[in-house]
């Protein structure tokens, strides 16, 4: 089977992540992949991609076929790894489980910032918690 590079829909994904994805228990990096598909994987204007996914966790589970729990367990260890950012619809940071349970409708989530909008080196030495 041959592709035409030209017809194959693609998502800019950042290096690091790459290489820390691979190091993730398998529904983390499924999340992971699923934010950064949802996100760096829309147009949002000319050279510009989607900051952030209102995503119901429904729809993650749909999406990663995994439960409810695990999702919840990796969602959280995620944001603590800073990893993974969940917001309100208000722009708020939902850094705890608490905080992310009390919201009663979709979240936003992104990949943070930092590794999409500045050029320092994203090894995964370089990433705290990612070891």
């Amino acid at each position: 089977m041959t592709y035409q590079l030209s017809r194959i829909q693609s998502t800019p994904v950042p290096n690091g992540l790459l290489d820390i994805t691979l190091a993730l228990p398998e529904t983390q990096a499924r999340i992971l992949l699923f934010v950064v598909r949802q996100t760096l994987g829309f147009s949002a204007g000319p050279g510009q991609r989607r900051a952030s996914a209102r995503l119901s966790h429904a729809q993650i589970g749909r999406a990663i076929g995994r439960s409810s729990t695990a999702m919840s367990q990796a969602i959280d260890t995620l944001v603590k790894k800073g990893l993974l950012e969940a917001l309100s619809d208000d722009g708020r940071m939902l850094s705890t489980g608490t905080a992310r349970r009390t919201v009663r409708a979709p979240l936003h989530f992104r990949v943070p910032k930092s590794w999409v909008e500045s050029p320092v080196d994203k090894s995964v030495d370089s990433i705290p918690h990612a070891k």
